[in-house]
């Protein structure tokens, strides 16, 4: 089967055929979720920030300019709707019972790992916009080029700030272990 390309779709939801858009859901709403649940910690925020997300793409795919890649769009949505939602919501504040449920972060036996655990809270530690590039990164696998060009950030200054994150990650690890 010849997988159809985004734009393609687009171009069959805006003449009309509105339920071919469920594949773009398809392909890209874990992407979306992983990138909600890294940035938010929570699951239900997740899950509602993902739906969200789908339905302002949808609403707006009359925007979208043929000669980018949708996905790069898609995503950027995902992030502006995502730090606007930091914004607007009280400091989350991760609790042992919160991390002890996260079955993202579950090892093959089904257990929390510790490691895990502290790393998790380290990341939700970060300021979101070092935060957001740990995640595009090593939760989302993207290039710095596709990081750069989703946060209109040079791909340089991308590369730096990715940099200090994981410096400050360093250091937030180094304490949390040092207390134990």
């Amino acid at each position: 089967m010849v997988e159809i390309d985004d734009h393609s779709i687009i171009k069959k939801v805006l003449e009309g055929d509105t339920a071919s858009f469920a594949e773009i859901v398809v392909r890209y709403q874990q992407i979306i979720f992983n990138l909600t649940y890294q940035m938010t910690g929570n699951e239900e925020d997740a899950r509602d920030l993902t739906q969200e997300i789908f339905i302002r793409a949808y609403m707006n795919l009359d925007r979208i300019d043929p000669h980018y890649k949708f996905f790069s769009w898609l995503y950027r949505l995902g992030v502006n709707q995502t730090l606007d939602f930091i914004k607007r919501r009280k400091p989350l504040i991760l609790t042992e019972n919160l991390m002890a449920h996260d079955r993202y972060a579950e090892n093959e036996n089904g257990n929390l790992t510790e490691k895990k655990t502290y790393v998790r809270k380290a990341i939700q530690k970060l300021k979101p916009k070092y935060r957001l590039l740990i995640v595009m990164k090593y939760y989302s696998a993207l290039s710095y080029d596709q990081m750069s060009l989703i946060t209109g950030i040079p791909e340089k200054k991308v590369k730096s700030r990715l940099f200090e994150a994981r410096q400050m990650l360093r250091t937030t690890l180094k304490s949390s272990m040092e207390i134990l």
